[in-house]
């Protein structure tokens, strides 16, 4: 059965509600339905090839991103538009959704597959299990006591002298003597390092420069602590515009997905020391890497207009951006951030919120300019009324928006309704603003 009609009179696009059994109505009549649906607001995919370039942006948000994203997907997929996507840019949780997606030429049922198998798994699990090994517990105490507890001792001891020198102004100059003081020696291994051995096992031991689903360019997203710059891995070159760039071929998927999820509270950022080509010189820099969302966590950056080459030499010009957010959204108001850690918190969570919603409006201007054709924001956080033509199997904001963004161990039920939302939302929205012409 299929129910065709206006969703309104202000919104005259047509919906499509089906329902079928298909051994029933082949039985009757010997074919079934031309139209494939999930339950949900449909029209006909195109016929012939999109022929615009487009950008597909993941966010970061942990598991709750990689589930979000996957319905992102499955919508695409089934409008045909995920074999015309150009560019994939992903962000921590997005990240993973990006290497899972990126490197396999397999078909799109066995990523669906793949992203549930790592989502009911979990990736604390894995991490912990390689944790166990006597070799990287040792190799992890040496570190420890020769690179961690040191330089948490000269950083105390540094927050202690500002803090006295803000009462004794008289001991300013040796409070910024010892602010500039560091310990020397590089953290080579780190607890991230065992999580990158995991993730390895999510989407594979290749280097960035292997082959990519159909020749799409791979972007994976960090931010380099030391400039605070945003530090770029592709499947060209990896680097950033401070230091320089150097070949994929020297660098695992698996350490950039890492990279680019190493949340700064959980895990200590990568300490790289590499050579790095700029301006046809090479010279060795040492780089420390964490997590893409400390920088931007929407992953569009990289594909915005008007972007100049000498500092953005991973940059990308999509006719079209879909953008895919993970995040919250707006605050619920619920939270009362009395104590410390609750405060620096939503203090971080509010940065990266007005971040976001600068580069949601940048997206604005470049539409209205004609920097772009047009582009596609679906968020988690999306407020529901605004969302055009909702299908009957709808998932509402609440049920999902509180879902932490750690990588433990997801429910099938979870999953269901974290990416049922994205695939939602990426239909209607993608059906409204791309495909309605």
């Amino acid at each position: 059965m299929v129910i065709v009609g206006h969703a309104s009179e202000e919104q005259p696009e047509v919906g499509a509600y089906a329902f079928e059994k298909r051994e029933l109505a082949a039985q009757r009549s010997g074919m079934g339905m031309e139209i494939e649906v999930r339950g949900g607001v449909t029209i006909p995919p195109p016929v012939a090839p999109f022929n615009k370039a487009i950008g597909l942006a993941l966010s970061g948000g942990g598991s709750r991103a990689v589930a979000f994203h996957l319905g992102t997907l499955r919508a695409l997929e089934d409008l045909n538009l995920l074999q015309e996507v150009d560019i994939v840019s992903g962000v921590s949780g997005g990240s993973v959704m990006t290497g899972l997606l990126g490197y396999s030429d397999a078909p799109f049922t066995d990523i669906d597959r793949n992203a549930v198998a790592f989502l009911r798994r979990g990736l604390v699990r894995p991490a912990l299990k390689n944790l166990l090994h006597p070799p990287r517990v040792v190799l992890l105490a040496l570190n420890f006591f020769t690179v961690a507890l040191p330089s948490l001792v000269i950083d105390t001891v540094a927050a202690v002298a500002s803090f006295t020198a803000s009462l004794f102004p008289a001991l300013r100059p040796t409070a910024k003597a010892i602010s500039r003081f560091y310990w020397p020696f590089r953290r080579r291994y780190s607890r991230t390092h065992v999580v990158a051995d995991a993730m390895a096992e999510v989407v594979g031991t290749q280097n960035c420069d292997a082959p990519t689903r159909q020749g799409k360019s791979i972007v994976f997203n960090a931010c380099e602590l030391r400039t605070g710059t945003a530090f770029r891995m592709s499947n060209e070159c990896f680097g950033d515009w401070r230091h320089g760039y150097a070949p994929a071929s020297e660098l695992r998927v698996a350490d950039a997905v890492t990279a680019s999820a190493a949340y700064p509270p959980f895990l200590p950022p990568f300490d790289w020391m590499r050579p790095f080509e700029r301006n046809g010189e090479t010279k060795t820099h040492r780089i420390i890497v964490t997590d893409g969302g400390v920088f931007e966590n929407l992953g569009v950056s990289v594909m915005e207009p008007g972007r100049d080459a000498r500092f953005s030499v991973i940059s990308h010009n999509p006719d079209i951006i879909i953008a895919s957010d993970a995040g919250a959204g707006q605050f619920s108001g619920e939270i009362v951030p009395s104590s410390w850690p609750m405060r620096m918190t939503q203090v971080i969570s509010a940065i990266m919120r007005k971040v976001q919603d600068a580069t949601k409006a940048r997206l604005h201007d470049y539409a209205r300019t004609g920097q772009i054709d047009a582009f596609v924001y679906a968020a988690l956080g999306q407020v529901d009324r605004r969302v055009p033509l909702k299908p009957a199997n709808w998932v509402d904001r609440e049920e999902v928006v509180h879902y932490p963004t750690d990588f433990s161990v997801m429910s099938q039920e979870d999953i269901q309704c974290l990416s049922g939302r994205g695939e939602a939302i990426t239909r209607a929205l993608a059906t409204q603003y791309l495909l309605s012409d």
